[in-house]
């Protein structure tokens, strides 16, 4: 018996984008972390390619908006990828603090079965703290858990 066949093993922290925008995506993130020596390409295959072989059973899902405008197709997006992943995937969706419909951003998140919400400041450019993150906070708990990407030493 392999012994990963015994142990579920979960990848916390996968960034998916669609074929058409995957390379670009994932090479504006490799870019700004610099060094870290990430070589995938961001496509829903190549994850499930390199979870296998990695001997991962789940993967959870994320991609961050960096603009208020992206919200919703991303997370259309992660929510088509689960649905798709025959049960490989679980998502998180995406907010961002400029959006002018907070509200209905966290009811598509919910609506869509996506089971939390990554946030990355950096990225995003907000500070934790920020008064304009008072609201997602407040629609989001009780409702959805929060993932924040947070930590670099560079901010």
């Amino acid at each position: 018996m392999n012994p990963l066949e015994k142990y579920r093993i979960i990848d916390a922290h996968c960034h998916i984008y669609p074929d058409k925008i995957a390379e670009k995506a994932a090479a504006a993130t490799r870019d700004f972390y610099s060094g870290l020596g990430s070589t995938l390409d961001g496509a829903v295959s190549t994850l499930l390619k390199e979870a296998e072989f990695a001997g991962n059973n789940h993967c959870i899902v994320q991609s961050v908006a960096t603009t208020p405008k992206q919200v919703s197709s991303i997370n259309n997006f992660i929510a088509g990828a689960v649905f798709k992943s025959g049960g490989r995937f679980t998502g998180l969706g995406t907010l961002h603090p400029d959006s002018s419909d907070i509200k209905a951003d966290v009811d598509e998140i919910i609506s869509l079965g996506l089971k939390g919400v990554k946030l990355h400041p950096d990225i995003q450019q907000f500070k934790i703290d920020d008064y304009r993150m008072l609201k997602i906070y407040e629609l989001c708990e009780g409702r959805l858990p929060l993932l924040v990407h947070t930590g670099d030493c560079r901010y």
